[in-house]
């Protein structure tokens, strides 16, 4: 499948659930799903949508083609948000934001209420899907989620890796169709890999493609230096546990009433 130039702007909505209260907290997600599939996701504004859990924590993995979009989002989900973060407190809720840098700049005012992180996506980040103007369908896709911490004055020797990543994974699990998005994202010394795949396999398959270049990366940036947590369905977590669990990977599993528009 031929790669595009990847624009979307991504959301991480990061809720930390007081002990006692998660049943409670995951009751409001059916509000989320119908507010969103009647909005953004019906318009074709918003990509994906789903709540993924691992313990206590519960992240709202979304993405949307603008800026534009994330607000108009906002809006239609105010009520739930407020009510959300009301039950958890503010202290327990925070942003992280993935997108072009002019697509974050519409954000920060927009947004200044909430704690966040705003990172800048690499102009070499590529999509794999054929369009983002399908039919809403329930949403399965899987998730890498790795966080690199690059210790001082190595940013650039990281950032030269970018391109060996992008060449093996454009030629591998992106050619075939396994790999929906792929691109990398940077705020302050972190390094944010935005990564989607259409299955388990594909995140396996994408390991195997990478494997050098993963190693040149995490030498450089340390031992503790790479967070990791992957985003699924229960299923496809348990096939990825053998080889990721090793690793110290939280799982987050994603719950019932995800959607997506984009596959």
């Amino acid at each position: 499948m031929s790669a595009s130039t990847d624009s979307i702007v991504s959301l991480r909505a990061i809720f930390t659930v007081p002990e006692g209260k998660l049943e409670e907290f995951k009751s409001g997600f059916a509000k989320f799903y119908e507010n969103t599939s009647a909005g953004t996701a019906k318009t074709g504004s918003c990509l994906y949508y789903g709540f993924g859990i691992n313990e206590n924590t519960v992240i709202c993995r979304e993405a949307y083609k603008t800026a534009k979009d994330v607000l108009i989002h906002i809006g239609e989900v105010k009520q739930e948000i407020t009510e959300a973060i009301a039950m958890i407190g503010n202290e327990n809720f925070r942003l992280e934001v993935f997108g072009p840098e002019a697509e974050l700049e519409k954000l920060k005012e927009p947004l200044a209420p909430f704690k966040k992180d705003l990172y800048v996506l690499d102009q070499g980040s590529m999509t794999f899907f054929k369009a983002i103007d399908q039919a809403e369908v329930e949403d399965d896709h899987v998730v890498i989620v790795p966080f690199f911490t690059i210790p001082d004055g190595k940013m650039v020797d990281f950032q030269k890796n970018f391109g060996a990543f992008y060449e093996q994974t454009k030629a591998g699990t992106g050619a075939s169709g396994e790999c929906f998005y792929y691109g990398f994202a940077v705020c302050g010394n972190k390094v944010f890999c935005r990564e989607g795949y259409k299955n388990a396999n594909g995140c396996l398959n994408h390991l195997k493609e990478v494997k050098e270049q993963l190693k040149v990366a995490t030498d450089l940036v340390g031992e503790g230096g790479l967070e990791l947590s992957v985003i699924g369905p229960k299923s496809e977590l348990d096939a990825l546990k053998g080889a990721l669990g090793p690793l110290g990977t939280k799982f987050f599993e994603l719950e019932n009433g995800g959607l997506a528009t984009f596959y």
